[in-house]
């Protein structure tokens, strides 16, 4: 947007459209103007003041109107002027941001293209141009190829399935034999409380005759003894019959 200095100020547009401005205020302004001065007339036949004064007066109110609407108009400009830039700003960042994509997208497809006729040149000299029959059995041993190679990959991984149940089938074997072993173990140990109870019950009952023979044999001397005592007293008693 141009600005132009004018005698109110600087205000929106070229020089030509200013002083069109310039010539079109005071005409507009001229109706106010009149009506102004034809009351400021009747004011000073009134209360007799001069015509002059009152135009005076009124020029002063025109001059001070006529900047207060430049100044508005110069707000404007450079709040339109403003906008207009953050505007333009932000276009330019968006043709950026496109021309970019379009740029990545355009050197893609280069290298693709590169890539292509690269490829196309490699087939052109690595390709072999034989008869039909030639490219049927040539077309039958790569299918068969194939077959093999699919085949030797299903019993490569046969083989490892197979080796990881032989491993797992000897660690349940090696899992057993511990299991056997300590259940082995077990009886063993079974066995040998068994055998220690039998031979505590056939001491115990050893000594339980023991004892009871000695019970006998005490039971024997008590009835011996008081047979002695029987007769002891059997025979104290005749002697103090005697005396």
């Amino acid at each position: 947007m141009e600005w132009t200095e004018t005698g109110n100020g600087r205000i929106p547009g070229n020089r030509k459209e200013a002083g069109d401005r310039e010539n079109r205020q005071p005409n507009a302004e001229v109706g106010v103007g009149g009506r102004g001065l034809r009351r400021a007339a009747s004011f000073n036949s009134e209360t007799g003041r001069s015509e002059s004064e009152a135009t005076k007066k009124t020029k002063g109110q025109r001059g001070r109107g006529s900047e207060g609407c430049v100044r508005r108009l110069c707000r404007l400009g450079v709040q339109n002027r403003g906008e207009e830039k953050a505007k333009m700003t932000e276009k330019l960042k968006d043709k950026e941001k496109e021309g970019e994509r379009w740029t990545a997208g355009i050197s893609n497809l280069t290298e693709i293209s590169q890539n292509i006729d690269s490829l196309q040149r490699l087939l052109i000299k690595k390709a072999v141009y034989v008869d039909g029959e030639t490219f049927a059995k040539a077309s039958l041993s790569s299918q068969q190829a194939r077959t093999i190679k699919v085949l030797e990959q299903r019993v490569e991984t046969l083989e490892r399935e197979l080796d990881a149940a032989i491993s797992a089938a000897a660690r349940a074997r090696t899992e057993k034999r511990q299991a056997e072993a300590s259940q082995k173990a077990a009886e063993l140990r079974a066995l040998e409380i068994t055998r220690e109870l039998e031979n505590t019950t056939k001491v115990f009952g050893l000594h339980m005759e023991e004892l009871r023979a000695k019970q006998e044999e005490i039971s024997k001397r008590d009835k011996e003894i008081k047979l002695l005592e029987a007769i002891i007293q059997t025979l104290g008693g005749r002697e103090s019959l005697s005396t």
